[in-house]
């Protein structure tokens, strides 16, 4: 037979066999196919689909089999994972992916198995796996409009950011899930319990317990895990050291249900702990215990981590601090897979972003205050080291954790909660330290506290100025623009809604809004750099040199037992810890409420009330501050309201009336405030001069004096119309000094919802905190805010007041002028245009408002307004800088060169002559 024959007869032999193959396969898959759609498959069935569907998946399918084999390699991830096998399910998830891109095939063929590979690697503790897939999900999702499980997706998003102590993101992600529910179908029912479930957790965990609770006392009509909600209601009664409310909640659990849960049990051994019933809370940590050891999957898990910290509290009780240390440390390797000590001497050095952060923090102070107990029993000098080691671990975490936060809201409230840490630590310094140690254990104390102090705006103002500088697209930064201002709008929305429905929908449109933009800050978070910071040491000697001769610095700290005050010169380091008892908090109250009260009968408010605490303060500093020309003054907590200027200093004269008082937000931003403004334009807005506002429906009254405030200064004065919301968005980034007398409204609830007020011609005329935040006013000198409220909003313990004038400060302002409270129009104008003289004649900022001052309240004219009410609520927020932009200091240059040239001259006539 010739060759050629033979082959054609070879080929059509192999042709048959490869069809009646492929014709097998997919007889095989239809049957895979099957009992995978079936209603209510049983075990046995399952398991015979998943090994049609690996006998499937072994060969390589042709191009037009691929969706096919694409699909069924989701289909069999989802056997496993109801198997509980999520290793295998991993690898069929991953193996669709690859087929899909092998094939060239869309995305969109593979969302679920993003979506489910991304679930599947959080269950397995892969946080960064994790949150790659579920990305890759979203991006997904939001090509697709509709369709494709968003709910799910979104809840996956919130779970992952809960888990992670992102709680105002998780928020928004539970939020936009529920949006996705027909609360009329009774299908969807389990849906919204779990995604409104979620949203409670979260509320709770940023202290929003009457939110949470009403969230969980609803779900208890939904007639869904009942148990599970009781437990999840008495979390919140625990978090607010409510145990006797809480064990109330647990008695209505099922028996069966508690003894079987490790959660129930933690909970309930928290409850006894905290209405000290010591037997109670042995005898349910013994049945934690059993649980324990029943586990033979020696799985690393949270509620593990919660009973060893429970058992950890129980021997510190008993004062058995070494097996204390031992539990500790079986709970940080429990929320820390990756970490193997050889024992509790060791602490984490390095954290992976996506662990259970509040508890190991939680853990790692508890483990830190047992070792310092140790020390005060035996005075072992390892046992303090230890102390200090794993607090030091512990602040490592939780700057590592906040740098990697995308929003400010998440860096606040982390803050707050760390302060609480470092409150401890420094007292614990300040106590076990020996006499002869003070002095370096006060400026060890002094570097601590003011690493704690705003490290949320430190974050946010570097990470803003590294956006402006690095090779991010223009178009991303551009769509993060769009969306702060869709969020302004919405904002605004909110503020107008007059119904039940409208609110709804506004709050729905905003959670969108806020997933949008947390997934464009989490492009950003991916550059090689972005959450990098900077050595977060504060460097007193690099302060004090900072300083110069003329400034002195005066910080404070509100500790749990102290005040500490330290006292800092370009040669001297001064420092004094008050104990809380000796400090009088209610005078001080007294007096702050008569400042702000204009009906009070002394101009001064109540000094008498405020003595004491002036003495405490200043008394043992005065020849020191006295040496320099200006002080800046770095408060904290509740000082953040008081105006130091008002108190007495020396004799019967106020600070005042001594030196110039600058404030700021803590001492690293001496060391980092730019020292070059390049530009010196000036430039005003007074929206609400003309005459039209009268008839505005905005609501905000005329500013008939805003002109005078500014009418002597070279520049540009915008006013009425001209003074627009989009006029200040796309030229005050070209100012040097910017101006704005017009309206503002702060927010004691939400800090995102202050805003600024500009002409009200349209709709959006207002510009929101977040937006604010967002330009770029690196090059800008000095922004003076003429208006009511812009230094108030809601007291961060950490952070202080977070106000308009701090979202200022994120955009790159160095130098601030604002009010704390409401200013009088004709106070305002007469204060600004007496801070724009002195300026001009060389004085610094502080000093030219302090100046300002000292004549409002000296001219006879204005008797009416002498009461501080009307003027203590200037500050300056910045450095002591000279005025040297203004004209008369200009003017000064100019005579001092004509001077010279002037004796050169002489000088040469001279030599000429001889």
């Amino acid at each position: 037979m010739a060759p050629k024959k033979v082959f054609i007869i070879f080929c059509l032999v192999v042709g048959s066999f490869s069809c009646l193959h492929a014709q097998s396969f997919r007889q095989k898959l239809e049957l895979a196919d099957q009992l995978y759609f079936l209603d209510a498959p049983t075990e046995a069935q399952d398991r015979k689909a998943l090994e049609l569907y690996e006998e499937v998946l072994s060969i390589t399918p042709e191009p037009e089999e691929s969706i096919g084999f694409v699909l069924a390699c989701e289909r069999a991830g989802n056997l496993y994972l109801t198997l509980r096998m999520q290793e295998k399910a991993k690898y069929w998830y991953s193996k669709g992916i690859e087929l899909a891109r092998a094939f060239g095939h869309s995305d969109t063929l593979v969302y679920s198995h993003h979506l489910y590979l991304g679930e599947s690697y959080f269950g397995l503790n892969q946080f960064d796996s994790s949150l790659y897939h579920l990305e890759k999900a979203e991006k997904v999702q939001a090509a697709l409009n509709q369709g494709k499980q968003p709910e799910r997706l979104y809840n996956a998003l919130g779970v992952y950011f809960f888990e992670t102590g992102n709680f105002n993101r998780s928020i928004s992600y539970f939020t936009k899930a529920n949006s996705y529910v027909d609360v009329d179908d009774s299908n969807q029912l389990y849906a919204r319990y779990s995604f409104l479930s979620n949203k409670a957790s979260a509320l709770y965990r940023l202290g929003r317990f009457d939110e949470a609770q009403s969230i969980y006392s609803d779900l208890l009509n939904f007639g869904i895990n009942r148990d599970q909600i009781l437990l999840n209601l008495a979390n919140t009664h625990i978090e607010q050291n409510q145990g006797k409310e809480a064990l109330l909640v647990l008695g209505q659990v099922n028996e069966g249900f508690g003894n079987r849960s490790l959660s129930y049990l933690n909970l309930k051994a928290k409850a006894w702990l905290q209405v000290n019933k010591l037997d109670s809370l042995e005898q349910t940590l013994e049945t934690a215990e059993k649980l324990i050891t029943d586990d033979f999957t020696n799985r690393k898990i949270l509620q593990k981590a919660i009973f060893y910290t429970i058992s950890g509290d129980l021997e510190v009780l008993r004062q058995n601090e070494k097996e204390a240390l031992g539990l500790y440390q079986q709970a940080i390797e429990q929320l820390l897979p990756a970490f193997s000590s050889s024992g509790f001497m060791e602490s984490p050095k390095e954290f992976p972003f996506g662990i259970s952060f509040l508890s190991l923090f939680e853990v790692l102070t508890k483990k830190a205050e047992a070792a310092w107990k140790l020390y005060r029993k035996e005075k072992n000098k390892q046992w303090f080291e230890l102390g200090v080691d794993t607090w030091e671990s512990a602040f490592r975490l939780s700057s590592f954790i906040s740098a990697n936060y995308d929003n400010d809201e998440a860096r606040v409230f982390l803050g707050d909660r760390v302060l609480e840490g470092y409150k401890s630590y420094l007292d614990g310094l300040f106590f076990l330290s020996s006499p002869q140690e003070k002095e370096i254990t006060m400026k060890r104390i002094f570097s601590l506290s003011e690493r704690s102090k705003a490290e949320a705006l430190k974050i946010g103002r570097n990470q803003e100025a590294k956006k402006r500088k690095s090779q991010i697209p223009k178009s991303l930064i551009q769509e993060e623009r769009n969306i702060l201002y869709a969020i302004s709008r919405t904002y605004q929305q909110q503020l107008n809604a007059s119904s039940e429905d409208q609110i709804q929908d506004v709050e729905a449109e905003l959670a969108d809004l806020q997933v949008r933009l947390s997934r464009i800050r989490e492009d950003f978070r991916k550059i090689d750099g972005f959450t990098e910071q900077k050595n977060r040491e504060i460097d007193l000697e690099a302060i004090q040199e900072s300083l110069g001769s003329d400034l002195s610095l005066m910080s404070f700290f509100l500790s749990e037992a102290h005040l500490f005050v330290f006292v800092i010169s370009e040669n001297s380091f001064e420092a004094k810890a008050i104990a809380f008892d000796q400090v009088p908090f209610d005078n001080l109250e007294i007096w702050l409420k008569g400042t702000r009260n204009p009906g009070s009968s002394s101009r001064w408010g109540t000094p008498e009330e405020i003595k004491a605490f002036s003495e405490l303060v200043f008394g043992d500093f005065q020849r020191t501050l006295k040496r320099g020309d200006e002080l800046l003054i770095v408060p904290h907590d509740i000082l953040n309201s008081v105006p130091f200027e008002l108190m007495p200093f020396e004799g019967e004269k106020l600070l005042l009336e001594v030196l110039p008082v600058t404030y700021q937000y803590s001492s690293w931003a001496i060391l980092e405030a730019s020292k070059a403004k390049k530009q010196s334009s000036f430039l005003a807005f007074a929206p609400f001069l003309g005459e039209e506002v009268e008839t505005n429906s905005s609501g905000f009254a005329r500013l008939p004096m805003s002109y005078t405030e500014v009418e002597d200064r070279k520049g540009q004065v915008l006013i009425g119309k001209d003074a627009s919301r989009e006029a200040f968005l796309s030229r005050a980034h070209q100012a040097g000094i910017l101006h704005l007398a017009t309206h503002a409204v702060a927010s004691a609830e939400d800090p995102n919802e202050a805003f600024i007020a500009f002409y009200p011609e349209e709709e959006e005329f207002r510009v929101f905190a977040p937006e604010l935040a967002f330009q770029d006013l690196q090059n800008t000198r000095l922004v003076y805010l003429s208006a009511c409220e812009t230094g108030a909003g809601v007291l961060s313990k950490s952070e202080g007041i977070i106000s308009l004038a701090r979202s200022l400060s994120i955009a790159g302002v160095d130098q601030l002028v604002f009010s704390q409270w409401i200013s009088e129009d004709q106070v305002a104008a007469f204060i600004a245009k007496r801070f724009y003289r002195y300026l001009d004649r060389g004085e610094s900022y502080s000093n030219s408002l302090r100046l300002a001052k000292m004549d409002l309240i000296s001219d006879p004219k204005m008797a009416q307004f002498h009461h501080p009410f009307y003027w203590a609520n200037f500050r300056v927020v910045g450095l002591p800088d000279s005025g040297s932009d203004g004209e008369w200091a200009l003017w000064q240059i100019a005579l001092v060169i004509s001077l010279g040239l002037m004796l050169l001259l002489a000088g040469v006539v001279v030599l000429f002559r001889k």
